[in-house]
């Protein structure tokens, strides 16, 4: 959670899927995790209301940092 904080708060329009933010934006000790584990923690900084899932029309999911209607 903390990674994705950091790179949300270097990069606040970023926004990727769960198998890109599990091998981009987190910087992992061999061997990595499974993408399980990202996923898990995008669920409870959704939960917190930092980020959202957005799905795109092809059915892809996208997750980005949580934005208020006046950031937009």
């Amino acid at each position: 959670m903390q990674a994705i904080r950091a790179h949300l708060a270097r990069s606040p329009r970023a926004g990727d899927t769960v198998k890109g933010i599990h091998m981009w934006w987190i910087s992992w000790a061999e061997p990595a995790p499974p993408a399980a584990v990202t996923e898990q923690a995008l669920q409870r900084l959704a939960a917190q209301g930092l980020v959202a899932q957005c799905v795109m029309e092809d059915g892809t999911s996208v997750w980005r940092r949580h934005q208020v209607a006046d950031e937009v």
